[in-house]
């Protein structure tokens, strides 16, 4: 495959899935390899450091040694006594710099030990990872990539980043908004990006591309992908459930409404706003309030808010008044809850409508009327037999028995 062929966008395993261990000899000269040279760099250091404090004793020594040497022959025993003394302390001197040298180099090599091995930890850490990752110098030289980058981006003979931006751009996203999360990512401020990975079984997954700007290293950019298909799922979820929801309260066979202390309107749905003759988004965008909609009575005496006649109640019936004057007998209940945040008050509104029971109503009084007008009072139990006989057949149109029994008993009486 040439450095210039495309990336395949198709992914045969989920991000995060344990993969084989990579060989040592497939993982790139980066993190691992460069704390051990540093290391031996700095031992070398070290050792060059101590070299030279053990010449400069070795020559403090030999001269002092052969000061003595020089002036033995001619000074008395008090000033070669003196003599000695003044080489005794400094090589006193000399030995305690020599101690203090040997010290501070194992503590200097000590703590680069540790240095290294928190490094070594660090890097290991990384590249046992189960998603990809990848640092970015301020050059956007790739400093580390973790196997499983390379094994999902097929960055054998490409670079990895250049890997990454293709397979962006061909899973959905484009070269504009990569580089836009690159850019971001290099002004020290966090960018995300989504991509949608076809599957080879049909489905799809979803990943997130996440551009992390490392602390203290200006230009330095740490690259993240993670499987958010789970989430995604969640999310449709949730939606579906909502939307759901919000049908059947815009849908459903009453009205719901809130309004606020003042009367104005803070939901409505679809239900009562058709009864009422608007659109919700009419009621909610206009200068309406609840007074405007229902029926005001003489001496009416209510808040705002409050759909009755008089404060303090939480259901009755109420006249309420469309676009047009059409008037709706309804019946409301209602309570009133505090506002969001503490602020004000709303309500809570049920309303019902009343003219299909006002037309069931209706018609039985008019059935009433009509049979107290054919029967005048109402009928005993023979003039019912009479009828249901009529029905039956048994009396023809010239008050004879018909065929069948007639009623009464088995013998005619």
């Amino acid at each position: 495959m040439g450095p210039d062929a495309p990336v395949p966008i198709v992914v045969k395993k989920r991000l995060g899935e344990p993969e084989s261990p990579m060989p040592n000899s497939a993982i790139p000269a980066t993190a691992e390899t460069v704390p051990a040279a540093r290391s031996g760099a700095r031992e070398r250091g070290a050792l060059l450091a101590l070299g030279l404090a053990c010449a400069l004793l070795a020559a403090g020594l030999g001269y002092m040694l052969a000061q003595a040497g020089f002036g033995l022959g001619g000074d008395t025993r008090a000033e070669a006594g003196e003599r000695m003394r003044v080489i005794v302390a400094g090589s006193g001197a000399l030995l305690f710099l020599f101690a203090v040298t040997i010290a501070a180099v194992r503590s200097i090599m000590a703590s680069r030990r540790q240095a290294e091995a928190n490094d070594q930890l660090l890097a290991e850490a990384f590249r046992s990872l189960p998603t990809p990752r990848m640092v970015v110098d301020d050059k956007g030289r790739v400093i580390y990539v973790n196997p499983v980058f390379r094994q999902i981006f097929n960055c054998e003979n490409r670079s990895p980043l250049g890997a990454l931006a293709e397979y962006f751009a061909a899973a959905g996203g484009s070269r504009q908004e990569f580089e836009r999360l690159q850019a971001t990512a290099g002004r020290g401020v966090v960018a995300r990006g989504e991509v949608e990975v076809p599957l080879e079984s049909g489905e799809s997954e979803w990943y997130e591309i996440v551009a992390c700007p490392v602390a203290n290293r200006p230009g330095h950019v740490i690259w993240r992908i993670e499987d958010v298909s789970a989430q995604r799922e969640l999310e449709q979820v949730i939606r579906q459930e909502h939307e759901t929801l919000f049908d059947f309260l815009e849908h459903a066979p009453v009205g719901f409404y809130s309004v606020n202390e003042d009367g104005r309107f803070l939901f409505v749905n679809q239900t009562l706003a058709d009864w009422l003759g608007f659109t919700p988004e009419e009621i909610l965008g206009g200068n309406f309030r609840l007074r405007n909609f229902v029926v005001a009575v003489p001496g009416r005496d209510a808040a705002p808010y409050d759909p009755f006649d008089q404060s303090g109640q939480t259901n009755g019936e109420v006249t309420l008044c469309g676009r047009d004057g059409r008037t709706l007998q309804a019946f409301v209940t209602q309570t009133v809850v505090p506002g969001s945040e503490g602020a004000g008050f709303r309500t809570r509104s049920v309303v019902r409508d009343l003219t299909p029971e006002r037309e069931w109503e209706k018609a039985l009084r008019v059935s009433e009327r009509r049979f107290k007008h054919l029967f005048g009072d109402p009928p005993d139990r023979e003039a019912i037999g009479a009828v249901q006989s009529i029905a039956d057949g048994h009396i023809d149109e010239y008050g004879l028995l018909g065929e069948g029994d007639p009623p009464g008993d088995s013998n005619g009486t």
